[in-house]
């Protein structure tokens, strides 16, 4: 772990515009958009959508979100052609609007995971159990910080003596804790997609579930973590918002030549 130095986004760009081919790969709550009091609360605008758009089209990259929203919540927040998605934290993949699962569905253990959740939220205000196909995630950002505290720990007493034999483990993010299968990581699907598409690895992230990815790329190519301020990371740079994300998608739009008509 190091402390990632802080970039400037167009200077940033700049330097990887001179990398030849790119695998663009970014996180979407966080990184793209800033993280909202509610998944559904946060979602893109029309120039977002326009950017990736443009970004996508080009013939000198491949665009990624990976992410560990469900499949449908990205195919529905992000109707943008040529885009590539990485749902459920690597579970699944989606290219042209179909989903192929990388994991065996439905998940052993999930069920009981939020039916275990959802008693506990019960009658407590602030919580939100969000169930994928292959993940079950419990958002407490609305929620009173000692309520939040409890179903965490309580969550966690009860499933981590389970986890091993179900295939399965507890993440913590941005006031969610998840659980998902223990082979659905964001590092996996990255070596995957690296594996099958040519180009310098650029990756963007903001969340625990990305320093798996950070970790898969290594020096082969440039990881950023997105985060307002310094922390331990295994990202070699930091940009401190999403609006800064958005200022480099920007300068590599517009500074790498114009989109192949054919791709568009």
């Amino acid at each position: 772990m190091r402390i990632p130095s802080l970039a400037d986004p167009e200077i940033l760009a700049g330097e990887v515009k001179h990398r030849g081919r790119l695998l663009l790969l970014l996180d979407y709550d966080g990184v793209l958009v800033d993280i909202a009091p509610t998944p559904d609360q946060a979602r893109p605008d029309r120039a977002l959508l326009s950017l990736l758009g443009d970004l996508a089209a080009r013939d000198d990259m491949t665009v990624a979100v990976v992410s560990g929203r469900s499949p449908e919540d990205l195919i529905s927040l992000l109707p943008v052609p040529g885009l590539l998605m990485a749902a459920c934290h690597g579970a699944a993949l989606v290219c042209g609007g179909r989903t192929k699962w990388l994991v065996k569905t439905p998940v052993k253990g999930l069920d009981a995971f939020g039916a275990a959740a959802r008693r506990l939220i019960e009658g407590r205000a602030g919580f939100l159990v969000e169930e994928k196909q292959a993940a079950v995630a419990v958002h407490y950002r609305l929620a009173d910080p000692r309520e939040a505290a409890y179903v965490r720990r309580e969550l966690t007493r009860r499933f981590e003596p389970l986890l091993a034999d179900l295939g399965l483990e507890l993440l913590s993010g941005h006031q969610v804790l998840e659980a998902r299968p223990a082979e659905a990581t964001k590092g996996r699907v990255v070596t995957m997609l690296m594996g099958c598409y040519p180009g310098f690895p650029v990756y963007l992230g903001d969340d625990r579930t990305d320093e798996d990815a950070f970790a898969s790329i290594g020096e082969q190519g440039l990881t950023v973590l997105v985060a307002a301020h310094d922390r331990e990371s295994l990202a070699e740079k930091r940009l401190s918002s999403p609006a800064q994300v958005r200022r480099f998608l920007q300068v590599l739009a517009h500074g790498r030549g114009k989109a192949d008509p054919k791709r568009s």
